[in-house]
C-alpha cells in the first residue's frame, strides 16, 4: 500500500471515529427520558442535583440543558428550545457534524478544508448562547422572586 493510501485511510478513519463520538451523546440520550420539571434530567445518570439551584433556588447556566438534549434526541424540539436553547442547539450539532463527519469519511465531500474553521466558529457560537440564556434564566428568576 502506497504511503498516500495510508495517510488516506487514517484520516477517514478519524472522520467516522469523530462521527462516532458525536452520535453517542444522541443514543445514550435515546435511552433517558426527559424530567417533567424541565431540568434534572442529568440524575439518571447518577449525577447530583444542580448545586446552583439547590443553594440559591436559581438556575445555573446548564440547568435544562441535559433535559433539552433529551427532549431533541427524541424529536420534541420546539418543546427543547423552550427547556433550554443551548441544549437543544447541541443536539442539532451532532446530528449535523455527525452526518457530515461520516460524508467526509466517505469522501462525498472532497474540499472540507474550510470545515476546520467552521468548528470554532460553532464553539464561540455556542459559548455566546449559553452565557445569554443563563442570563436570560437568571434575570427571569429575579423577576419572578421579586413578583413581577
Amino acid at each position: 500500500m502506497r504511503r498516500e493510501d495510508t495517510s488516506t485511510r487514517t484520516r477517514q478513519l478519524g472522520h467516522f471515529a469523530i462521527a462516532a463520538a458525536l452520535f453517542a451523546p444522541l443514543g445514550l440520550a435515546l435511552s433517558m427520558r426527559p424530567d417533567p420539571r424541565g431540568y434534572g434530567t442529568h440524575e439518571q445518570l447518577g449525577l447530583p442535583p444542580c448545586g446552583v439551584r439547590l443553594f440559591t433556588g436559581m438556575p445555573c447556566p446548564g440547568c435544562g440543558g441535559t433535559t433539552a438534549f433529551v427532549l431533541a434526541a427524541h424529536g420534541h424540539l420546539l418543546q427543547a428550545l423552550r427547556v433550554h436553547v443551548a441544549g437543544a442547539v447541541a443536539a442539532a450539532i451532532c446530528v449535523v457534524a455527525g452526518v457530515t463527519e461520516v460524508l467526509l469519511g466517505l469522501r462525498l465531500l472532497r474540499r472540507a478544508g474550510l470545515w476546520r474553521y467552521a468548528w470554532l466558529s460553532v464553539l464561540l457560537a455556542a459559548f455566546a448562547l449559553q452565557l445569554s440564556i443563563w442570563c436570560w434564566q437568571t434575570g427571569s428568576t429575579l423577576l419572578r422572586a421579586a413578583g413581577r
